[in-house]
């Protein structure tokens, strides 16, 4: 049961992440070609609701959840710091909308 939760939840959250890219809307008048692009990826994902069946879950596990929802925003934290280095000074850099909000 607990195999079967943290595989839900690490799914949850991958969704969570993907759906965090958002469509956000262009302010920019005329796209040139890599903007159109960006444009093209950034609207590869959409943003969803996720939702999960709890009633299968004791309630210790319940309580696991949010414990769990924490450890994954660290570890994706940690991901950005081994790959680029803080997540903030790498999205800061990013000039384009657009590709700000695929970052």
């Amino acid at each position: 049961m607990l195999k079967t939760t943290i595989k839900l939840l690490s799914i949850v959250l991958l969704f969570t992440l993907v759906s965090a890219c958002g469509n956000k809307k262009n302010t920019i008048g005329q796209l040139n070609k890599s903007d159109s692009l960006m444009n093209t990826k950034v609207n590869e994902y959409a943003v969803v609701k996720l939702t999960a069946p709890t009633n299968n879950l004791t309630q210790k596990e319940i309580k696991m959840l949010p414990i769990l929802i924490e450890v994954a925003k660290i570890m994706d934290d940690l991901y950005w710091e081994q790959t680029i280095g803080p997540r903030s000074s790498f999205v800061d850099t990013i000039k384009n909308p657009l590709a700000k909000s695929f970052a």
